[in-house]
């Protein structure tokens, strides 16, 4: 009966939602990285050196702080 029941429910396996938290993990990463490129090349843009290393100082925060949130979620 509980079977039947879980059956005509929408849910996912276990491994399902393993990949797509790897996944969602990955993106993270990801867009963390490319928000300190970012950060990086409009710095760059900017002749003061100063904002240069502000800017990669925040970038690198970002990152660290987005990979102990991931593995704080593990």
């Amino acid at each position: 009966m509980l079977g039947g029941a879980f059956n005509r429910m929408d849910l996912v396996t276990r491994e399902e939602f393993d990949i797509q938290q790897q996944v969602l993990i990955k993106t993270r990463t990801k867009l963390a990285a490319l928000e300190a490129r970012l950060a990086k090349l409009e710095a760059a843009q900017n002749p003061e050196r100063a904002a240069l290393e502000a800017a990669e100082a925040a970038a690198e925060e970002a990152v660290a702080e987005i990979r102990q949130q991931t593995e704080a979620g593990e």
